[in-house]
């Protein structure tokens, strides 16, 4: 039955007016499914108007019976004190009285830390409390004085005294309001109601809206509830996929290619649900459906909004420190009033690195020197370029200065500002792509400066002003709104400002794994389903706090989500499971345990990637940036089954042209090469996804230095007073250090590549890295007398035919006559060990029995690196490098704490010794390797050349095989 139809049957609703009737969703994105479904009915009944019903999400819907009710409100608006973003800016404020700021000396922001996390934990609690109607409990509880309990009572019953000051015709909030809605109706009183309540999905909702509803039916309102997706439709076959793809592009593109397919054939978007179950599959399948031309929706936080992020920065840059990055975001942020092209922001990078900014420490007028020396490039530019471009061209530079020239100006006038002021300053008036995020920061800023206001009075170096600033932001992108993308439309409006995008019934519903059941659509894709579904469901409040009021623990929530996946699978006509079982970079994220027993259910048929979705992903890559082109907007048009079939644009691209082919011969580096002796497929991955744009580093990004770096830096740096670095004293080697950040501070700045201060970082590095590093190279020195560090950052190089491979070693020492090679491993302060160029076990007799050809399954990927890291040395041809070619050789890994696992020097050059042989043969397979089409890795049982295996087991999936027959002429025997 249509929804309409089902409309028409209630008591109250006369024909097409369905105005009587208030339907309650479980949520906003059920209720503009429902909003499209009946709009798409109305089209294919020819239906011209409709008084339609008041269709709203069950938080809505209750809150408006709320004020209907109790409050006696005709209205829906204004009926709370606070809002959702007010609430929780009173509940910092709460938090700033419960845990008072430290005096002094509070340098790791315990303070700060301590208040935010109680915000979050207890917005829960209290949702919690409020839902399974535990508010008399939760007052009365007395928790044991000391425990983590207590401050949870404390703040409840600090936030439950300012609700019940509220006074007037308004609610405290949308807690408050439920609560005063049960305790209303519980006198059992018969009132009159003018409208039949349909209330969808009854049994999916929270105890407290199940239990106002059964008090509405017993005061005598009229309360019909319905399911959104009806089990066993009528006349509708069940049919049930299990896939698993590689990475989340193999599987995003799969379901894309597929929605096309149904469109094409007729199926209403609104009939089509994909459910996501990590936010990795959601951010690519947003990227291939840009790229289909699909038109979806789906719940966005606020803090992903361009918006959020203009907004942002101009506070950061007005109220005090900031990183002056943050100017380069507001030049290019596309929702700022300060955006410019991205040559002109490149240029506003360059004069700002000129400008030494991250030294001087003085950002706002490193930023506004770096505006003037900007924008008198940009006006020399149009001086000299009269005649030679057209008018368009030059109005856009000339735009470019203009927005530099009002970016200066804001920076002197913003101190002053008032948030609403450098809202309006800083934002650019919205076109329709952001108008409704927009309208609803304006509407809550508007209200914010008033709390802001005594923190303020402060001084903005309070730590409490602070605090509430961050606060502010917090509960900003935090707020989601709902986003409706429709490609081709947005599209247009680049070239054509003034077209509007008008919601319509033509997209689909994208759905978070609690709102699966809440669909009624008949084809519905439920997809990320990797191992990260079966992290253990927890609390953010104490257990024995929840155990002590009744409150559900992990264990319950664990069954809902699990109650709620079967409901998901089991409602729809169709559904297609999915996961991906390796990311980008080739980390295993394997099968969830519910995955795993969906695929051995019965009726559920397995399909391993049968259309080649690796291949039309390329397809849709080589396309370029925007959607791909007029052979994959296929709907339904003339020619549309032909278009179907044609599944692909291009030939197969071989492996090489992924490659960097920016040089004569294409170039590949050492690491990638590693990847390659690894697991081909590691190899294709990467390349894969690089090409996608799915690893691409935006302006900022390459600007900022990440930590690693910096203490490459360092290192490399300190390596360079070879008198000091070279002793066998920890003191001296210390001194090194210390020169080697103070040179890498003139490069880097710590608040830029560390989530905390500057000061911390400093203090961090002198009170703990410095000693340990140094401590530990000492050690060594000391144990391998004469070592001694002569070379730093060695690039090495060798053309192999059809290729050339180029890498970066970070360290070269000389022990003797032994050169040794050092990579440092700056993500890991601890010493582990691989067996490659360890001590422990010879190369020449591992897992295969001194078979030569092959490296140790136990090695690792970073001795195989290391490996072709002494390869190249040997066939260096430098004159810088020529002297160590001759010379034995090995090579370690140095981690963050300055250890090493280079534990028998002389046992590692022996197996160095084998590595020229066995590296040719890596060449050798890669050189033939490259010449492959890139769905090589779709085809199983390839020839090879027999030299390596993949070094981490494929056990994890289905590709095993094909793993291990890649490479090895049909495995080990």
């Amino acid at each position: 039955m249509d929804i309409i139809t089902q409309l028409q049957n209630h008591k109250d609703a006369k024909d097409l007016d369905l105005s009587s009737v208030l339907y309650i969703v479980n949520n906003q994105q059920r209720a503009s499914q429902l909003q499209m479904q009946i709009a798409g009915e109305m089209a294919e009944k020819g239906i011209k108007a409709i008084l339609p019903p008041d269709i709203v999400a069950y938080q809505v819907g209750f809150l408006q019976l709320a004020g209907n009710i109790v409050k006696g409100s005709a209205s829906g608006e204004g009926l709370t004190e606070y809002s959702e973003e007010k609430q929780q800016l009173l509940m910092f404020q709460i938090a700033v009285e419960t845990i008072q700021s430290t005096a002094a000396g509070d340098a790791y922001n315990t303070t700060a830390n301590n208040r935010h996390h109680l915000v979050k934990d207890t917005k829960s609690f209290l949702k919690d409390v409020i839902t399974h109607m535990k508010w008399d409990a939760a007052a009365q509880h007395q928790a044991e004085k000391g425990s983590p309990s207590e401050l949870f009572c404390q703040f409840f019953r600090n936030y439950m005294d300012r609700a019940g000051s509220c006074k007037g015709s308004r609610f405290f909030d949308i807690f408050i309001a439920y609560r005063e809605l049960y305790e209303y109706l519980k006198s059992g009183e018969k009132f009159e109601f003018d409208k039949t309540i349909v209330v969808e999905d009854f049994d999916d909702m929270e105890p407290i809206f199940r239990e106002i509803c059964v008090m509405l039916e017993k005061s005598g309102v009229k309360v019909e509830k319905t399911v959104s997706s009806p089990a066993g439709r009528a006349g509708t076959a069940k049919h049930r996929w299990f896939y698993n793809y590689m990475t989340p592009l193999d599987e995003a593109e799969s379901i894309g290619f597929k929605v096309k397919e149904m469109l094409a054939s007729g199926v209403k978007p609104h009939d089509i649900s994909v459910v996501y179950y990590n936010r990795d599959i959601f951010d690519v399948l947003q990227l291939v459906f840009d790229r289909f031309g699909i038109s979806y929706f789906a719940m966005e936080p606020l803090k992903d909004s361009p918006v959020y992020d203009a907004f942002r920065s101009a506070v950061s840059m007005a109220y005090g420190e900031f990183d002056p990055r943050e100017a380069v975001d507001l030049l290019s942020c596309e929702a700022s009033e300060f955006n410019t092209t991205g040559f002109t922001a490149s240029m506003f990078v360059n004069a700002l690195s000129d400008l030494g900014y991250k030294v001087r420490k003085e950002p706002v007028e490193s930023v506004k020197k770096a505006l003037a020396v900007t924008v008198a490039k940009r006006e020399e530019f149009v001086k000299n370029s009269a005649g030679k471009y057209d008018e368009k061209f030059i109005n856009r530079i000339n735009d470019d200065a203009a927005s530099l020239k009002a970016f200066s100006d804001f920076l002197d006038k913003a101190p002053s500002m008032d948030l609403a002021a450098i809202f309006d300053a800083s934002v650019a008036s919205p076109g329709a792509k952001h108008a409704s995020v927009y309208a609803r920061l304006a509407s809550v800023i508007a209200g914010m400066d008033a709390i802001l206001a005594p923190y303020r009075a402060k001084g903005k170096d309070s730590h409490d002003f602070r605090f509430m600033l961050e606060a502010l932001f917090e509960v900003l992108g935090c707020g989601e709104y709902m986003e409706f993308i429709d490609p081709v439309k947005e599209k247009l409006m680049f070239k054509e400002p003034q077209v509007e995008k008008e919601p319509s019934a033509a997209f689909i519903s994208m759905l978070p794994p609690m709102l699966a059941c809440n669909t009624s659509a008949n084809t519905v894709f439920m997809c990320g389903m990797d191992a990260s579904m079966d992290k253990r469901e927890a609390v953010s409040y104490p257990a024995a706090l929840a155990q002590a009021l009744g409150l559900p623990l992990w264990d319950r929530l664990r069954m809902k989500k699990n109650a709620k996946l079967v409901q998901a699978a089991q409602n729809p006509g169709e559904v297609h499971f999915s996961y991906s079982y390796l990311d980008f970079g080739s980390k295993v994220l394997g099968i969830s345990n519910a995955a795993r027993l969906i695929s051995k259910m019965d009726g559920v048929k397995t399909v391993s990637n049968s259309d080649n979705s690796l291949l039309r992903g390329y397809d849709i890559i080589s396309t370029g940036r925007n959607a791909p082109d007029d052979s994959y907007r296929f709907g339904p048009v003339q020619g549309a089954s032909e278009m179907v079939k044609a599944k692909t644009v291009k030939g197969v691209p071989k492996i090489k042209e992924l490659l960097d082919n920016s040089t004569a011969l294409p170039m590949v580096r050492v690491t990638q090469l590693a990847d390659f002796a690894v697991c081909p497929r590691r190899l294709v991955n990467s390349l894969l996804a690089g090409a996608a744009g799915l690893t691409e580093a935006d302006m900022t990004l390459r600007m900022s230095g990440k930590t690693g770096n910096f203490w490459h830096r360092v290192f490399e740096l300190a390596a360079k007073e070879k008198k000091l670095f070279n002793s066998v004293k920890q003191a001296d080697i210390e001194k090194a250090l210390k020169t080697g950040i103070k040179g890498a501070l003139a490069e880097f700045d710590p608040e830029v590549i560390q989530e905390k201060s500057g000061k911390e970082f400093l203090l961090e590095a002198e009170k703990a890295v410095i000693p340990l590093f140094a401590g530990n190279e000492a050690a060594r020195k000391k144990t391998m007398k004469g070592l001694s560090s002569v070379e730093q950052e060695i690039k090495l190089g060798k053309e192999c035919g059809t290729f050339c491979i180029e890498g970066t070693t970070d360290r070269l020492d000389v022990y003797g006559n032994t050169a040794v090679l050092w990579d440092y491993k700056t993500g890991n302060r601890q010493k582990t060990s691989f067996s490659f160029f360890a001590g422990k076990s010879k190369f020449t007799q591992a897992n295969y029995s001194g078979d030569k050809r092959r490296f140790d399954s136990g090695n690792g990927r970073d001795a195989v690196q290391l490996g072709i890291y002494t390869y190249l040395l040997s066939n260096e041809k430098t004159s810088e490098l020529k002297m160590y070619k001759t010379m034995d050789k090995a090579a370690g890994v140095i981690y963050m704490d300055g250890s090493d696992n280079l534990d028998d020097i002389e046992t590692v050059k022996l197996q160095a010794a084998q590595l020229p042989e066995l590296v040719e043969k890596v060449i050798a397979a890669f050189a033939e390797f490259i010449e492959q089409p890139a769905d090589i890795l779709e085809q199983p049982g390839m020839n090879d050349s027999g030299f390596t295996r993949g070094i981490q087991p494929c056990s994890y999936c289905e590709y095993a095989k094909n793993c291990e027959m890649l490479l090895m002429k049909g495995g080990m025997k």
